[in-house]
């Protein structure tokens, strides 16, 4: 899987074929039509091994029964390295998910599973904010607002260049808990 999906962070969906994968697998094309009869089966594989391990992580999480603040700092914090884990999957999925325009029943588990994912933190938000610890307003706004910020370190992110992703972790975690807690009453 990854393979495929460093080519298709690099190169695009559109521009990589199964014989591109193939080849760089060091396999006759043949032999992965086996085990994926289309390209799209395989975006979807790709897709699903970077959302798998995300959501299983936020389940953990809220299962840790932690006070609101420390549940969306943990989330945050599993994100960010999720970034580094799977970067180029996250790719993948920001830049090709609209690749996936006619609905299967792949389609359809994918987008389930994304959403649980994300309503496990507009649950954390609700959760803060009805004990007055978090800004009001929207919280599947405010997470897609925070989640935006996390997401759009695969443009710059490089591992082992710069901060480490849990240095990284820390700022963004300090910015975000002070964003949707300052004025909250």
């Amino acid at each position: 899987m990854n393979v495929a999906a460093d080519l298709f962070a690099s190169r695009g969906y559109a521009e990589t074929s199964l014989m591109d994968i193939a080849r760089a697998m060091g396999m006759a094309k043949s032999s992965l039509y086996h085990y994926f009869p289309e390209k799209r089966a395989l975006l979807m594989a790709v897709l699903e091994e970077g959302m798998d391990p995300l959501l299983d992580g936020a389940s953990e999480i809220q299962l840790a029964s932690l006070e609101p603040s420390e549940e969306l700092r943990a989330l945050l914090r599993r994100h960010a390295i999720q970034c580094e884990e799977k970067l180029t999957h996250l790719l993948v999925y920001l830049r090709e998910y609209r690749t996936l325009d006619s609905p299967t029943e792949a389609l359809a588990g994918y987008v389930m599973k994304r959403r649980r994912y994300d309503d496990a933190f507009v649950a954390t938000v609700k959760r803060g904010q009805a004990a007055g610890l978090f800004i009001q307003g929207d919280a599947r706004v405010i997470v897609y607002g925070l989640l935006g910020m996390y997401n759009w370190m695969v443009q710059w992110y490089r591992p082992g260049h710069g901060m480490e992703v849990g240095e990284i972790a820390a700022v963004f975690e300090d910015m975000a808990l002070r964003a949707i807690t300052a004025g909250a009453s």
